[in-house]
Parts: C-alpha cells; sequence; structure tokens
C-alpha cells in the first residue's frame, strides 16, 4: 500500500519505484483514502464520510479525489 497528501503525487512514487510503467493507470477500484484510523476507504465510502463530516458539499458530483478535500 502507497500513501501520501495527494493521488497523484502516489501515484508518481509507484511510477518511480518501477512498479508501474509511466503513462500507465492505477485501476480506480485500488485507488481510495485511509482514514483517521488508518482504515483503507474506497472513494465511494470515503466520500460518504467526507459528506457526513461535512468536508465536502452535498452537492459534490461524481468521484472524490484527494483535491476536493483542500
Amino acid at each position: 500500500m502507497y500513501t501520501g497528501v495527494r493521488h497523484g503525487d502516489i501515484i508518481k512514487q509507484i511510477v518511480d519505484l518501477g512498479q508501474i510503467d509511466d503513462g500507465e493507470k492505477v485501476k480506480e477500484e485500488n485507488q481510495g483514502f485511509m482514514d483517521e484510523f488508518g482504515i483503507w476507504r474506497t472513494r465511494e465510502i470515503a466520500k460518504l464520510m467526507a459528506l457526513s463530516a461535512e468536508q465536502i458539499s452535498p452537492s459534490h458530483k461524481g468521484t472524490l479525489y484527494s483535491e476536493d478535500l483542500w
């Protein structure tokens, strides 16, 4: 598992370590967020948690990205 502040930075780290080729995609189901307890959450579950914590607007559309939480 790779962690960091922003998904783009983490993907760059994975590329730099040779785990995937530059330009190769990390599968969406393999991307998510770590919660405050260190538990990995899918983007869908993390979005529900962010809504509940009022970290994002109820009108937020689509997938949750790390940039949405800044």
